[in-house]
């Protein structure tokens, strides 16, 4: 009986899984409100040399109803992709960065209008040139990624949209040496005097100034809110664009959030993000909303971001890298890489063998059995590989 049993049972796992249609058809957008998500980057090493069939039935098989998907440019933008997510009754949402930033200058010239260098922030520190980001006060820029992005949800046919990052770069940049904070380009300093009357920016690098922001607070309280309402504005205009050419699209919103003590302050004196303004500007626009909570810490003279739970890993970004492609690992990790994968592989072997040997008429039938369907092999390579991929995310070597 337990022989017929286990055979059966083997079969059937061996069986191919296929999309099957659903007895009624899910409305993919509305899914998305109460919907089991992963996030995926279709440029990640991960999924290279994968159909897109074979992405959307991982997540099904792992019970995901939906899929967020970073495109940093229209490169990793699918019709292939969504069409097998769709097919697999999973919902395809666009993740992206209006910043641009982790784009090198020759991607900036590919994807951005000609003048996308006069819209970057400045800041005190000129090492900071680092971060290409690019501003919220452009009227001329606004109006171009409120149509590039409405534009790639329709032709790509996505259910929701989101946009990560919208903030100034300069988390404890006061207390850095020399003092980093922005934006200060012309173009901010002109935005700025249109909205308040000031023709000046506050200085944060002499502290004998009269403008110095610890000597003009109202100087500094009216470029801080100035700084907030420029990314809320960007985001309701954006967004107002988007759903307006994709009428029921879900918008998801996104903001920061510091771990720490007054970290709601911090995050609003240093970055510009708002939560309550965020939230008031969501109430009328978005559907949904999710938090980047995360706390800073410095680790081997290398700033992270830690913490960040997004819908199910734990990511640990190097900003020595700025989170983009060909993260290089130490020799540390390379060693200590190998030597998990071998561990596991020997431990997986192992535990079949012992299995293969005992006088279970169980563990027996399991052993003929796999290695009749050349399973055993298999399932020693997924299991080791699984762990590993594990320790893979648990240790930061991952970049989007």
């Amino acid at each position: 009986m337990i022989k017929h049993l286990l055979t059966i049972a083997v079969l059937f796992a061996a069986l191919p899984f296929t999309a099957t249609a659903a007895d009624e058809e899910v409305d993919l957008k509305r899914q998305l409100l109460t919907a089991s998500a992963a996030h995926i980057d279709p440029l990640f090493g991960y999924y290279h040399n994968r159909s897109a069939e074979s992405i959307a039935w991982e997540l099904e098989v792992n019970k995901y109803n939906a899929a967020y998907c970073f495109a940093v440019t229209p490169a990793a933008c699918s019709h292939e992709l969504t069409e097998a997510l769709h097919a697999h009754n999973i919902s395809a949402v666009l993740i992206t960065f209006p910043s641009w930033i982790y784009l090198s200058d020759e991607d900036m010239d590919r994807y951005l209008p000609e003048k996308w260098r006069s819209w970057l922030m400045e800041f005190t520190n000129p090492e900071a040139k680092k971060w290409k980001f690019i501003s919220y006060v452009y009227p001329e820029y606004n109006e171009w990624y409120a149509g590039y992005l409405a534009n790639l949800v329709k032709e790509y046919g996505y259910d929701g949209v989101t946009m990560l990052e919208m903030m100034y770069p300069v988390y404890d940049g006061l207390k850095h040496n020399p003092p980093e904070f922005g934006d200060i380009s012309e173009g901010f300093r002109q935005a700025f005097e249109r909205k308040t009357g000031y023709a000046v920016l506050p200085d944060f690098t002499n502290p004998d100034s009269p403008d110095y922001y610890k000597n003009n607070p109202v100087l500094m309280d009216e470029f801080l809110k100035f700084r907030t309402e420029s990314i809320t504005n960007f985001y309701g205009y954006i967004m107002d664009r988007v759903r307006e050419v994709n009428p029921g699209v879900i918008i998801i919103s996104w903001a920061l959030g510091v771990s720490e003590p007054d970290g709601e302050d911090k995050i609003r004196f240093y970055n510009g993000s708002d939560r309550q303004k965020r939230l008031d500007i969501a109430a009328g626009l978005a559907d949904t909303h999710f938090w980047y909570d995360s706390f800073f810490s410095d680790r081997d003279g290398d700033q992270r971001i830690d913490g960040l739970d997004l819908f199910g890993y734990v990511f640990h970004l190097p900003s020595r890298n700025g989170g983009c492609e060909n993260v290089e690992y130490s020799a540390a990790q390379e060693t200590q890489f190998a030597v998990c994968t071998a561990v596991c592989s020997v431990v997986c072997t192992a535990v079949l063998l012992i299995c293969a040997g005992t006088d279970s008429r169980i563990f027996v039938e399991l052993a003929r059995l796999g290695r009749r369907m050349g399973y055993l092999a298999h399932g020693i390579a997924v299991i080791a590989a699984a762990l590993a991929e594990s320790y893979v995310y648990q240790n930061g070597v991952y970049c989007h």
